[in-house]
Formats: structure tokens, C-alpha cells, sequence
């Protein structure tokens, strides 16, 4: 059996997912020719993820604990 680690005041930690939302933007562009995934234009796609603006929202989910 698959043990839970346990949260706040001994509970069972873990999420649950309310909604999963598309996101349609657009992949960030970097041009960089000698990267093996560059394309024929030598531009690479990388994921539109703001690493800051995920952190302070981890931080505030967090703070409703």
C-alpha cells in the first residue's frame, strides 16, 4: 500500500483540481542556431511558463492551509 505524506495539522496532504484551463498563447521563441532542437530558421520553441508568477501562486494556495 502507497503510504500519504501527512500535512497540515496530520492530515493526508494532496490536491485537488477544480478546472484545467487551455492555455492558447504562444510558445516563447529564442533564436539559437547550434541548439539541437533549433528548427530550420534555427529558433527554438520554449514553454510560456513564468516561473515567478507560478511561485507566487504556490505561495499564496499555500497560505490558505
Amino acid at each position: 500500500m502507497r503510504q500519504m505524506a501527512k500535512g497540515f495539522r496530520g492530515q493526508h496532504a494532496g490536491v485537488r483540481v477544480h478546472s484545467i484551463i487551455a492555455d492558447d498563447q504562444e510558445m516563447k521563441r529564442v533564436y539559437n542556431p547550434n541548439h539541437p532542437d533549433a528548427d530550420a530558421q534555427g529558433y527554438v520553441n520554449y514553454p510560456n511558463v513564468d516561473i515567478l508568477k507560478e511561485t507566487v501562486r504556490l505561495h499564496v494556495c499555500d497560505s490558505f492551509l
